[in-house]
């Protein structure tokens, strides 16, 4: 008889709500996952590898240092730049703060990227250090945004992820989400 892999034998999933029937939101999904399997991994980013109970813990940072910059329901925080482990810990964070995620096709030109953060209103943007020259430009035509982050290696008008975390007083608490209220806003190629 052969030994039962202990992934088979593993029961913790019945906890994890039935998204089909219970809606949640993504803060509470991720922190189902979080008390579930802390220790497992969620993300590999190269030879990055985050644990839930990581993600979990700097998404609620992130969402935390963005109330405490006033951001909150319906305020657009925009990502530009390639999918990595940090743009699922903004993701995970900007929902943490009830904010509504603005992804950014970073095919776009500066104009283009412009014309979405200024339509958007959006106030916040991180951004990836392969498109500084892009968010810069964009960043000119785009009265509403306040602050720009860059997401690793920043240009010396920007805080990196990091030392923005490190230097943003965060909010003692965080918004009540409701599975209903908004939490991204698409723009196709035809907008």
């Amino acid at each position: 008889m052969m030994p039962q892999s202990p992934i088979a034998s593993d029961t913790s999933w019945r906890s994890i709500p039935d998204l089909m029937h219970d809606p949640v939101t993504i803060p509470q999904m991720l922190a189902s996952r979080a008390r579930s399997w802390p220790d497992r991994v969620a993300l590999i980013d190269g030879e990055l590898r985050v644990s839930y109970g990581e993600l979990a813990s700097r998404a609620e940072r992130i969402g935390r240092c963005l109330v405490g910059l006033g951001a909150g329901p319906r305020t657009r925080v925009a990502l530009l730049g390639h999918d990595c482990a940090r743009t699922f810990e903004l993701v995970f964070g900007i929902a943490a703060a009830g904010a509504v995620v603005l992804g950014i096709n970073w095919r776009l030109t500066a104009q283009e990227i412009a014309f979405q953060l200024d339509d958007a209103e959006c106030e916040f943007l991180f951004v990836g250090q392969e498109h500084f020259d892009k968010a810069r430009a964009a960043a000119q035509q785009s009265p509403k945004l306040r602050t720009i982050v860059a997401m690793t290696g920043a240009p010396a008008e920007w805080s990196t992820l990091d030392a923005w975390l490190d230097a943003t007083e965060p909010s003692t608490t965080l918004p009540t989400i409701q599975a209903e209220d908004l939490a991204a806003q698409l723009y196709t190629s035809g907008t």
